[in-house]
Order: C-alpha cells, then structure tokens, then sequence
C-alpha cells in the first residue's frame, strides 16, 4: 500500500451517540481526525447504551457489515483496514478479540486500539496477563494512548508493532485552545476545578482532605455525579477555615466551558485514568494542572510546564500545590499558556490526524 489515499478503514467501537464519556468521547475526536487526513473511513458500531439489548445486538450485526464494507472497498480498489476501539472490561475484550479474529480470517489487517485502564491491571497478575494478551494475538498491530502504555505492552510480552496513538481534544476544546484565554476580573478566592465521575480512585475526597492544610481558603468546584456523591456532600459540609464548595452535578457542553473559564486551577488526583481527557480539556482552556505523578498521566500532562505532578496519597503535596498555584497568578498564567501549545502540538484533530496518516502507509 502506498499511502493513506489508497486504504478504506472500517472503524468499529461504540456508537457515539449513545454513550457519555469515554470510548464514545474518543470516537467522536478520532473521527475528526480521520477527516482532517481525508481518509474514507465506515464506521460500524460494536455496542450500544440505548437499550439492554446493546451490548450483543450490535457486535452480532457487525460481522455481516464488515463483510459488506470489505467487499464495497474492494469494488472501489481500496484496500480494507479495520480500526478496532476495545474498552477495558471484559466482555468488551473478549467482544473485539473475536471481531480481529474474523478480521484476520477474511484476510483484512487490524489495529486495535485499547483505551481502558483495567489493562494495567490484567498484565500485572500472570493468568490474566497471559489471557489478556491471547486476546490480542489475532490484531495486526496496537495502539495506545500515550508512551507508558506502549512500555508497558512491550515490557509484559506483547510482540505486535506498536503505536501511540492519543484522544483528540474535543471540538469545542480545540476551539478553546486556538483562542486567547479571556481575562476574568479579580477574585476573592482562587477557583478550583475538580471534575470526573465521582467513583473511587478519582480523588475528590482527597482534595477535600487536602483543604484542611492550605494557607488560605479557596473555591472549589465538583462537576460530576457518581456512587460517591453524598459522601463527598456531607464531607464537603463539615469543612472549616472558610472553603467553599458548590457541586455542579453533570456538565456538558456550554456549560462545560463555561466552568473550564471560571476556574483558575484544574486539580484531579485521580489513581485511575488510562489517559485522562479532563486534563487535556483543562490545558485547552489555559488552566494549570494538578495531577498525580503516575502512569500515563506524567506523558499527558508535562510536569513543571503545564501544571504540578504530586505523589500518591500525598495529601500535604498536593495542600502544598494548591497553595502554590493559588498565590503565584504569573505562574498559573505561564503554565496555562504552555498548556494550550502543549495541546494543540499533542491532540488536536491534525496532530493525531498526520500520526494516523503515517501509520496507515505502513498497515500491510
């Protein structure tokens, strides 16, 4: 194959617009890069959030649909590559094994991209390692989001090529990232920003822990909805020293832009992230991060230019963080801008677009 110009990728994943967050999410941005490359591409969905009957009926139909895709490309002279989004739950690996394996059999290559970060967990045990792995054999190559990912495949056994291939800013972040951060009038309180599913691991009991050791009150604010709600709620209640805390439920869209602007800090110690789309978002708005020096998110977020890296159930690091960030405007105002550059080199939809465009001319 001699270029992207002569390839038909069928993209299989969940349908976007069923789904919130994400696979979904991904879907959406990697789409607008494919655009961006003018590469032809169907996309067949694998997985459905609209009703109970969606997680079968849709991987059931995929197999009859890509039969259909194949032989529509080959028609046009192109040459069929399939792009396989896999979540990191079980039945979703065992769902897009299956799907490479009929990829392989119908002599169409492969490349699965993985996205779940219960893949760091399978390759750390020796029989799920194992498992794991003879579920990926039937792919052509793989992708993963950042570096780490790509060291720890490689270093845990897995011989096919590797790529790197990370989330694309979403549209309206993208948007954000190309413009001038506009200039909020003064505050009394620096404004933080924490905001994710409120499970476990994602750390906002930890930023509520960190605020009985600042220097000085501040605003937070908690987008989100989750099982750990209440308890954040009735924490967040029994706070002193003048913190406030207003949780803002479930954000999307306008209103998810307009909390990126009021805010001065993003702050997500999150222990559980396979890339971290919230940080990437935060960066596009000019807002200085603070995450947890961990995993993939020490490729996303470049300590000490974008934003602070702390260790783990640090809780007086990341007090001393805060602090940091809250009292120096000038050093929230270089790292946002280093932020923004730092995105738009990384994840915007021609960034990605042009990796892809390159991966592609090597698929056999």
């Amino acid at each position: 194959m001699n270029g992207s110009a002569h390839i038909h990728l069928i993209v299989l994943g969940t349908e976007p617009r069923t789904g919130r967050g994400g696979i979904a999410t991904a879907l959406e941005g990697f789409h607008r890069a494919l655009d961006e490359i003018g590469v032809g591409y169907t996309f067949i969905p694998t997985h459905s959030a609209q009703t109970s009957a969606g997680r079968w009926v849709p991987w059931l139909k995929s197999f009859a649909r890509i039969r259909h895709a194949v032989a529509k490309a080959q028609a046009q002279g192109l040459s069929p590559v399939a792009y396989v989004h896999m979540g990191g739950g079980v039945v979703s690996t065992i769902r897009k094994s299956v799907i490479a394996l009929f990829l392989r059999m119908i002599g169409v290559p492969s490349i699965m991209q993985l996205h779940g970060p219960e893949v760091a967990t399978y390759l750390a045990q020796p029989l799920s390692s194992i498992a794991f792995r003879f579920c990926l054999l039937s792919a052509s190559e793989i992708a993963v989001l950042t570096p780490w990912w790509a060291d720890l495949l490689r270093n845990s056994g897995v011989r096919q090529k590797l790529h790197v291939v990370p989330n694309v800013l979403p549209g309206y972040a993208e948007t954000a990232a190309q413009s001038q951060r506009p200039i909020s009038a003064p505050k009394k309180q620096c404004t933080i920003l924490t905001m994710s599913r409120m499970t476990p691991g994602k750390g906002f009991d930890t930023v509520l822990d960190a605020t009985t050791h600042l220097q000085q009150p501040i605003r937070l604010l908690f987008a989100g909805t989750g099982p750990m709600e209440n308890q954040l709620r009735q924490s967040a209640s029994d706070l002193q020293g003048g913190t406030q805390v207003e949780f803002l439920g479930w954000v999307s869209g306008d209103d998810k832009a307009k909390f990126f602007c009021d805010a001065d800090i993003f702050c997500l110690p999150s222990q559980y992230d396979s890339f971290g789309v919230g940080y990437v978002e935060a960066m596009a708005f000019g807002l200085p991060v603070i995450a947890l020096k961990i995993g993939p998110i020490v490729d996303v977020v470049p300590a000490n230019k974008c934003g602070i890296l702390i260790k783990q159930n640090d809780v007086h690091g990341l007090a001393a963080a805060i602090d940091r960030l809250s009292t120096d405007q000038a050093l929230r105002k270089t790292m946002g801008e280093n932020a923004k550059k730092w995105v738009l080199s990384q994840y915007s939809s021609e960034a990605v677009g042009q990796n892809l465009q390159k991966i592609f001319q090597g698929v056999a």
